[in-house]
């Protein structure tokens, strides 16, 4: 009898899905580029700041379990996101190893809502084999997080000296928020950068 994939299998099989398609979007064009490496080092220091965070403070591995839901995070850039990138940036923060400790700490798992699987196929393939019978998308979530992306740009003048035509590198602001569905309660947010570099003339 076969064992089932355990959650972290899950996880590492979520992000190898989504980083399939998620590449194009954040590679292509030539004009912006999100690394893997940048959104990791977002990742973590969102895990950081919600192991920090009073509330998670005041829970440990006997506190009522919490499903938490992720939803895809509003874009209000100037720049153009598809979804793909979008879900892939929060597949990041769901993938990452301290956020999955903490959540055995602290009594949570981050879940994907059934309600979002045909976004998912949207953003992905028709063909892309995410079930709905999997652990990445449970019906009934007991929080929400949600994200929002603004524009913070920071041009390097050392960078700037190097060539007329030059790399700025550019920063996102992302904003999370955790929030109770049943009462709407807020009860985290906080915000991380997210670099990404941005190929061309700086214009003020």
């Amino acid at each position: 009898m076969k064992s089932k994939p355990s959650i972290s299998r899950w996880y590492v099989l979520w992000l190898c899905i989504l980083g399939a398609f998620a590449l194009g979007g954040c590679t292509g064009g030539g004009s912006t580029r999100l690394t893997t490496a940048d959104m990791q080092s977002m990742a973590r220091e969102v895990s950081a700041k919600l192991t920090a965070s009073d509330f998670m403070r005041g829970r440990d591995a006997s506190s009522e379990r919490m499903q938490i839901a992720l939803t895809r995070p509003e874009n209000l850039t100037d720049d153009v996101m598809p979804h793909r990138e979008l879900w892939f940036l929060m597949a990041m923060v769901r993938a990452d190893a301290d956020l999955i400790e903490l959540g055995r700490q602290k009594n949570f798992i981050v879940i994907i809502p059934a309600d979002s699987l045909a976004d998912m196929r949207e953003s992905t393939s028709p063909t892309t084999p995410l079930r709905e019978g999997s652990a990445f998308f449970l019906r009934d979530a007991s929080h929400t997080i949600h994200a929002t992306l603004r524009n913070a740009t920071r041009t390097s003048t050392e960078v700037a000296s190097r060539a007329a035509d030059f790399a700025r590198s550019d920063v996102y602001l992302i904003d999370f928020r955790l929030q109770a569905v049943a009462t709407g309660e807020l009860l985290w947010t906080d915000s991380v950068e997210l670099k990404r570099q941005a190929l061309g003339r700086s214009f003020d």
